[in-house]
């Protein structure tokens, strides 16, 4: 008996743990306003997926200027670091933007 409560609850205990760190990154990102290329940048919404070999990060961001292609490596890397990433470790992080421009 105590051996089935344990092989559920460890497995429970560490699904929550991760879903507690995803939460609080996303809370970090959103918290922090960007600047790029004197471009300020707002994330409004964010959602992280572990992947077996990958980090997948999805940001929904407002922009009040035109982004171009050469800002966006920009952004990883302060992504990388507001998230305490170390930029070339073993597990890749992908990054996906929405764009929405505010007039």
């Amino acid at each position: 008996m105590t051996l089935l409560a344990a092989s559920i609850s460890v497995p429970l205990y560490l699904s929550y743990d991760q879903i507690v760190k995803r939460m609080g990154f996303s809370n970090q990102l959103k918290a922090n306003r960007f600047v790029m290329n004197r471009k300020p940048i707002i994330i409004e919404k964010t959602s992280i997926t572990e992947r077996q070999n990958n980090s997948k990060v999805h940001l929904k961001i407002i922009a009040e200027e035109p982004l171009r292609r050469e800002d966006l490596p920009q952004l990883k890397l302060q992504v990388q670091l507001k998230l305490q990433v170390q930029p070339l470790r073993k597990k890749p992080m992908v990054i996906t933007t929405e764009i929405k421009y505010r007039l």
